[in-house]
């Protein structure tokens, strides 16, 4: 109700994503012909190699850069899917050796309690907030991506991945597959059977 007032009086709308657009629409049709669509980008620093100084961060608390691992990188609120993830990867880590990375999720009480659950403790690793030179040195050292999230507006953290060089999983979501098109392998959000297939295959 406080938004309503304001939106009137913009002359533009800026939506991230067609559709973010569209979701506009459906709340506030009014501002279909006053809303625009500039998508977000990603940092330069995602598309260069990471520095000998980042990797060496990584390596000083014990990160091997080439062990398989899947990374995810988001928030951790129920629409980001990440239970999904964790079962999926509960069944894929022990066949390759491998660890999943949870940036940002080593203060977030539900989602370590889901890994204890999954008895997955000592295949994943999970990080505090972490500065954009660190975030580049671990999609560096990633082998997929998985972004199981059931609603994005963007869909920020895949599009860096893609422009690291980094394989990527994706849930079907309107903006996720607006952003990403052909170049991720993608599955039903809450599908933990095609989750599997598609972390194994990449």
């Amino acid at each position: 109700t406080q938004l309503r007032p304001r939106l009137a009086q913009a002359t533009r709308l800026v939506a991230i994503s067609q559709a973010t657009r569209e979701d506009i629409q459906l709340v506030f049709p009014e501002l279909a012909s006053r809303t625009v669509v500039i998508p977000n980008g990603v940092h330069d620093l995602f598309y260069q190699p990471p520095s000998p100084d980042q990797l060496s961060v990584l390596a000083a608390n014990g990160v091997d850069v080439n062990h398989p691992r899947i990374l995810y990188v988001g928030g951790y609120a129920e629409h980001k899917n990440v239970r999904v993830l964790i079962e999926a990867a509960a069944r894929v880590l022990p066949e390759y050796d491998a660890e999943l990375v949870l940036v940002g999720a080593a203060n977030v009480p539900e989602v370590l309690a889901l890994v204890r659950d999954a008895h997955l403790a000592r295949r994943v690793r999970t990080t505090s907030r972490i500065s954009r030179g660190a975030l580049r040195a671990w999609y560096a050292c990633a082998t997929v991506f998985a972004f199981p999230s059931r609603y994005e507006g963007f869909g920020l953290p895949p599009a860096q991945a893609l422009a690291a060089g980094v394989p990527v999983a994706a849930a079907q979501t309107a903006a996720v597959e607006e952003v990403l098109g052909s170049a991720a392998l993608w599955a039903p959000a809450d599908d933990i059977g095609a989750w599997v297939a598609n972390l194994r295959r990449l």
